[in-house]
This record gives structure tokens, C-alpha cells and sequence, in this order.
């Protein structure tokens, strides 16, 4: 989340930073969903994902292993 909030503060346009979209990203396993991230760009978050997973020496993941949920935040000054 923090992430986010560091973005949305570098926005200078208002509105640019009015109805952003976001993704929220939940790891589906077993039927049992676990938040991983919340995301304004999910193809480059699964990229950085997968090049952390890949560097522990873990199988990489598809699209397909997340539920992603897509919304849109609206900040005021």
C-alpha cells in the first residue's frame, strides 16, 4: 500500500490522481485466497514477482494463479 501512496503523491496532475485504477492481486491457492499487493500496473508487478521467485529458485507463477481485482481510488486534495 505504501507503494501506492508514494505514487499518488508524485502525481502532480489532479486528474491524473482522481479515479485511478488500481489492482488488487490475492495468490489463489486451494480455493483459499492470500492478498499479495495492491498494483496500478499488474503485468510489471508479476514480472518483478516472478524474477524474485525465480531468484530463491521458486517456479514462477501465471497469470492464472491470482485473483485480480480491479477498482479505482479517487484522491482530494
Amino acid at each position: 500500500m505504501n507503494v501506492i501512496i508514494v505514487k499518488i503523491m508524485l502525481i502532480t496532475n489532479r486528474e491524473e490522481r482522481q479515479n485511478m485504477k488500481v489492482y488488487a492481486i490475492f495468490y489463489n491457492y486451494n480455493n483459499e485466497m492470500q492478498f499479495e499487493a495492491i498494483t496500478t500496473d499488474f503485468k510489471k508487478w508479476l514480472k518483478e514477482h516472478n524474477e524474485e521467485r525465480k531468484a530463491d529458485g521458486n517456479m514462477l507463477d501465471d497469470e492464472d494463479d491470482f485473483a485480480i481485482y480491479e477498482d479505482y481510488i479517487n484522491v482530494n486534495n
